[in-house]
């Protein structure tokens, strides 16, 4: 699928079309998702159960907003912000947009789902904890810490695979 620029115009024509692009591959995003409701700051399409985000800097090679020194400084401060809290922020230009919408919405789709795939891995892994009261002190444990844990929990099973 190639979007003509006539189809594409505006940095909000180009949002609609790349959300139209994500739900075709079946990752539905949140348009405009405030991320800070202090700032104001939304991301273009955002998914909050991974914290993944998508923004759209149109008009590169029309002298647009995202190519002036102010508006790239904003969108620094606010990306990096957005870093800081979790988020992984993917930036496309217009043309990437209309050239290969598909492309890039399949590659975002397939990162999207690889984050909650780790997810739900951490969260049984958790489950398992929780169910050998191992208290986790510490929101930042590693990956390699909840691996030694559920390898203490189990060698202490007993032979029915009960604690």
């Amino acid at each position: 699928m190639t979007i003509t620029p006539a189809q594409a115009t505006q940095t909000s024509g180009l949002e609609a079309i790349f959300a139209l692009a994500m739900k075709h591959v079946g990752c539905e995003m949140v348009p405009q998702y405030r991320f800070d409701s202090t700032r104001r700051w939304a991301f273009d399409l955002a998914d909050p159960q991974t914290k993944v985000a998508v923004e759209i800097d149109g008009g590169e090679f029309s002298r647009g907003a995202h190519t002036r020194g102010k508006r790239i400084a904003a969108d620094c401060e606010k990306r990096n912000e957005a870093r800081l809290r979790g988020w992984i922020v993917f930036v496309l230009t217009g043309a990437q947009v209309r050239k290969a919408p598909m492309q890039w919405a399949e590659k975002i789709a397939r990162f999207v789902r690889e984050k909650e795939r780790q997810m739900n891995v951490i969260d049984a892994l958790v489950g398992i904890l929780e169910a050998y009261d191992v208290e986790i002190a510490d929101d930042r444990i590693t990956i390699d810490e909840l691996r030694r844990g559920v390898i203490y929990c189990s060698a202490m099973e007993d032979d029915d695979g009960k604690p």
